[in-house]
């Protein structure tokens, strides 16, 4: 009998730690799962940043290209419109000298010409003031357009007192044209972009560094120039 008994005592401690290990594989199996399905969150997690990551990227390199491709196609517009307004200039200059050389040839065969002596003030004005040959007028070219734009507005500016005149040019034409004044006049440019923007016109031929090379009246037309711009 007593020996029954220790027997059904070690069956009750064998059915008991069989218990406890069962527990205990199952706790093991539960925290292995968990950690199982933590690891996946955070993988996806990551994923996901990483690929809300590339598009912020991809929507900034496509707004900095369309950017881009904006101001180019800004600048491409520009530029034509601006040679378009240069030609349209050069075309009216040319029909107004030709109707002035017309006009001018009719007074003198209508109209006997006083002589008068020519003082040192006089001689100075004819020097100074530059000849535009009908023939050059007809033949405007890229080369040779600011000479004839600078002629023109000396004419206006200094000979006939007409400022107002400069109101026809933007503030980057009237910087062309004051320093048409310089590059005529053989000046070495120190700012690159007029030495590749006059190195490039055949009449160019710089031969100075100082800029008193100006007579009076080209200098007085310089300053009223960079009073406009």
């Amino acid at each position: 009998m007593k020996d029954d008994l220790d027997n059904l005592e070690d069956v009750n401690e064998n059915i008991e730690e069989d218990n406890t290990g069962k527990n205990n594989d199952e706790k093991v199996s539960v925290e292995t799962k968990i950690k199982g399905e933590v690891k996946e969150t955070k993988k996806q997690n990551k994923s996901q940043i990483y690929k809300k990551d590339n598009f912020q990227t991809f929507k900034i390199i496509l707004v900095v290209f369309l950017v881009i491709m904006w101001l180019a196609l800004g600048y491409f517009i520009y530029s034509k419109l601006s040679k378009i307004s240069r030609k349209k200039i050069a075309n009216e200059m040319m029909s107004e000298f030709v109707n002035t050389s017309q006009v001018s040839q009719e007074e003198t065969n209508g109209l006997v010409a006083l002589e008068e002596p020519i003082t040192e003030a006089s001689q100075e004005l004819i020097e100074e003031k530059p000849i535009v040959q009908e023939d050059n007028i007809s033949q405007i070219t890229d080369d040779n357009y600011d000479l004839v734009v600078l002629d023109k507005v000396y004419d206006e500016v200094i000979n006939r007192g007409n400022e107002a005149y400069l109101n026809n040019f933007s503030s980057d034409e009237l910087a062309i044209i004051r320093n048409t004044l310089y590059a005529k006049n053989g000046y070495k440019f120190k700012k690159k972009e007029y030495q590749k923007y006059f190195g490039e016109k055949s009449w160019y031929n710089p031969t100075t560094s100082s800029q008193n090379i100006l007579t009076r009246n080209e200098e007085k037309l310089a300053n009223i120039i960079k009073r406009y711009e």
